[in-house]
């Protein structure tokens, strides 16, 4: 029962804090696209900055994992299951982006996908003011998608397929490890002021 509550709520906890103050960069986006797509876009990034952001450059994201980590393990009441209800929690994010994902590919296409798109931006709405892509491209975890990419075509022509996905797992590995230690650290602080308190 404990490790089931305290992997829901760290998860909560997590998403209710990060949900309305994304990077900059992510609400401009949500603001450009969510007249198409809707507020599953606000959750999308939400789920994939809380995935794949760096809590050692963004000190809310580290809070926030912090917080919720120590609650989840906290009301897990021990050590052991306070790390895996802080990493459960974590975890049930990767469902909750995959279904974003499909939704947001399903919305696409009843736009025309990219068949739609002559000359322009076929159904999406006009660039706000004083934004470019480039501010879209510059995003977290997007910028580090988009560097692997460029850097595959620098290395002479498109690159393959494996060797993209090498390149971006390299760049966000090292991001989702950081959040993964930050995340069990914090379960297990909380699981384990919970035991001494009986």
């Amino acid at each position: 029962m404990g490790k089931g509550l305290g992997s829901l709520a760290a998860f909560v906890i997590s998403f209710a804090l990060l949900f309305n103050r994304l990077p900059q960069s992510y609400e401009r986006i949500i603001g450009w696209l969510a007249p198409v797509f809707g507020k599953i876009l606000r959750v999308t990034f939400t789920s994939l900055y809380l995935l794949m952001g760096d809590p050692l450059t963004d000190y809310y994201l580290l809070g926030a994992w912090a917080a919720a980590a120590f609650v989840g393990g906290f009301l897990a009441k021990k050590i052991g299951s306070g790390i895996l209800a802080a990493l459960s929690a974590y975890l049930y994010n990767f469902p909750v982006l995959g279904y974003c994902v499909f939704k947001l590919f399903e919305s696409f296409g009843s736009l025309g996908g990219f068949g739609g798109f002559e000359g322009g931006l076929g159904g999406l709405p006009p660039l706000p003011p004083d934004t470019s892509f480039a501010d879209f491209l510059s995003a977290p975890v997007i910028s580090d998608i988009v560097e692997a990419f460029i850097s595959g075509m620098a290395s002479g022509g498109i690159p393959d397929l494996n060797a993209l996905i090498s390149l971006a797992v390299s760049i966000i590995l090292p991001k989702i490890l950081k959040n993964v230690v930050l995340i069990a650290v914090c379960g297990a602080l909380g699981g384990y002021i919970r035991s001494k308190l009986g």
